[in-house]
């Protein structure tokens, strides 16, 4: 069963400029992570944006829903991190969502303005 993933930006999609030592948008790291993680399951990657989640939009957060609603594929995957991409790891059947080097259910996880990280709100 083919899993669909969306790119929605992230620093982990982001690459370095090494005269200026910002981080910027590029092209998403995500087929070779994939390639990297030698991952073998049926997977078909779709970019819905490159954004980091300060910056998103309404309308970009009305993007997400919509495709998800849309794709053939009855397993979802979104991604975007705080932090550049170290691995990659295969979720049970739900939606879920990756940062900070964890997972959180899709309902239940928020930013912490004061602390920058992701916390689980259930």
């Amino acid at each position: 069963m083919a899993i669909r993933i969306f790119v929605t930006g992230g620093t982990f999609d982001k690459s370095y400029n090494e005269l200026t030592g910002e981080l910027y948008f590029k092209d998403t790291h995500l087929l070779e992570m994939l390639k990297l993680g030698r991952c073998k399951a049926d997977f078909q990657i779709r970019t819905l944006m490159m954004t980091d989640s300060i910056s998103m939009t309404e309308e970009d957060r009305k993007i997400i829903p919509y495709n998800c609603q849309k794709a053939e594929e009855d397993r979802i995957v979104l991604t975007g991190a705080m932090v550049p991409y170290t691995f990659v790891q295969t979720f049970p059947h739900e939606v879920n969502i990756a940062k900070n080097g964890k997972y959180f259910e899709a309902d239940r996880v928020q930013k912490d303005k004061k602390t920058g990280k992701f916390v689980d709100t259930s």
